[in-house]
């Protein structure tokens, strides 16, 4: 659980240096654009972590596409094992326009044209899940990486979903009607209390974190 809490301090430490200024993440997330332009990447060409292979994008679909309340989302993703140069799809975060998450979700196969890796593979990843930038993505980068630490054990959950309810094979990861294949929402509020009760009782320590 101690990984969790240093997570939950590092995501409180840079929603707060976005509040303090008057700014969002989601305003962050565009990387110094001044429009928003459905299906563009932002930042441009993604952002790729030079040290670890890690990148992430921040995009939205047609408002009409997106999930209730939903400004835009992280697509995040990691070197693909087994395969030099390949990534791998790892989770997707939303954000409304406060800069807040509101859901986690699990993408098919033909989304992202990604290489693909089985939920046991890619969790395998997550202790060492790294986003660096420099500049003003920097902040960004560290709140990726604490929201992975932070919610580990729900992206495990929706990665072995996910890989449930693609096991039909080719024909189900390149269907056109299956876009989000899982998704669960989230609460920092929530999150944060369950840690923080957790931290006084360290007897439920084993118990599993769902919010």
């Amino acid at each position: 659980m101690d990984h969790r809490i240093r997570a939950a301090t590092e995501v409180l430490a840079v929603q707060w240096h976005y509040a303090s200024q008057g700014r969002s993440l989601a305003a962050a997330a565009l990387a110094g654009a001044r429009r928003f332009v459905e299906w563009d990447h932002y930042p441009r060409g993604d952002h790729v972590d030079a040290a670890s292979g890690a990148r992430f994008y921040y995009h939205a679909h047609p408002a009409e596409e997106r999930a209730e309340g939903e400004h835009g989302h992280f697509h995040l993703f990691v070197p693909a094992p087994g395969e030099p140069g390949a990534i791998a799809h790892l989770v997707g975060i939303s954000l409304d326009a406060q800069g807040l998450p509101l859901r986690l979700f699990t993408t098919n196969h033909w989304v992202t044209g990604d290489a693909w890796r089985d939920a046991g593979t890619l969790a395998a990843l997550l202790p060492g899940f790294t986003l660096r930038a420099r500049g003003p993505l920097a902040p960004v980068a560290r709140w990726l990486t604490a929201m992975v630490a932070l919610y580990d054990d729900v992206i495990v959950d929706l990665l072995q979903e996910r890989d449930r309810r693609l096991a039909a094979g080719a024909a189900a990861l390149e269907d056109r009607t299956l876009h989000i294949v899982s998704q669960r929402p989230v609460s920092l509020p929530d999150r944060l209390g369950r840690l923080e009760a957790l931290r006084i009782s360290p007897e439920e320590d084993n118990h599993v974190l769902c919010v």
